[in-house]
């Protein structure tokens, strides 16, 4: 299983890669507060977004969990579906906003079942 903070960290660095062609790109790891910043028409809900802030934080402060779990013990394979499923949509929305803007954006191949992915040794 892929942590879904992989899902998080995709949207992110896609948003500051936008933000980046417009001007400076703020210190924050919150797509919520990313999200306030762009001119997208037909967003995500704002829901969504803070679904994905609650998977990145789980996994960069470990205290934010229960004590003696960690990240992939704490999410679910459902998590992690969820998670892709929204950074997927959310590219869908910054694509369109790269193509208003005139930057190209190229997404790589999605696999079929992302759920196949093998974790380096």
């Amino acid at each position: 299983m892929r942590p879904p903070v992989h899902a998080q960290q995709a949207l992110e660095k896609a948003f500051k890669g936008l933000l980046a062609a417009n001007g400076p790109i703020p210190k924050t790891h919150s797509l919520e507060e990313l999200s306030t910043m762009a001119p997208i028409e037909g967003g995500w809900e704002e829901r969504e977004v803070i679904k994905l802030d609650r998977f990145y934080i789980a996994a960069r402060y470990p205290d934010a969990l229960p004590s003696g779990s960690t990240a992939r013990k704490h999410f679910t394979q459902k998590d992690a579906e969820e998670a892709i499923a929204i950074a997927r949509g959310g590219m869908d929305i910054l694509s369109r906003w790269a193509v208003s803007l005139g930057v190209p954006l190229t997404i790589g191949p999605r696999s079929a079942n992302p759920t196949t992915h093998k974790e380096p040794k």
